[in-house]
């Protein structure tokens, strides 16, 4: 019971922390949306432990454990796909700047060379 109240404390802190993160703009609504489903989701999952095996016999996965292992990788790689797709977007963002500072210094450099 201890254990608990404890776990169910860090949650609420984490969640707390997910508020605070959208009010700084530091989230947009979809990553709120995503990160209050964990936290709240883990927070249920502490206060009602036995709804997991409920949960598990449903799906028809033999142990809440495996259960919880499935979600976890599933949750990872949907994280990492999110973050392979941003770094992409930055990458064409990043050349595309290298790209038309390239342009601008060589139409510079050009400007230059027949002002003299």
């Amino acid at each position: 019971m201890l254990l608990q109240i404890i776990i169910s404390i860090m949650l609420l802190l984490a969640w707390a922390s997910v508020i605070h993160m959208l009010r700084m703009k530091k989230l947009n609504l979809g990553e709120f949306i995503l990160w209050s489903a964990l936290w709240l989701g883990l927070l249920l999952t502490s206060l009602f432990p036995r709804v997991l095996g409920q949960v598990s016999d449903f799906l028809g996965i033999g142990r809440v454990v495996d259960m919880i292992v499935y979600l976890s990788v599933f949750v990872l790689f949907f994280m990492m796909f999110k973050l392979y797709m941003r770094m992409e977007a930055q990458e064409r963002t990043m050349t595309d700047l290298v790209r038309n500072v390239a342009i601008r210094r060589a139409s510079e450099k050009d400007n230059n060379k027949r002002k003299r």
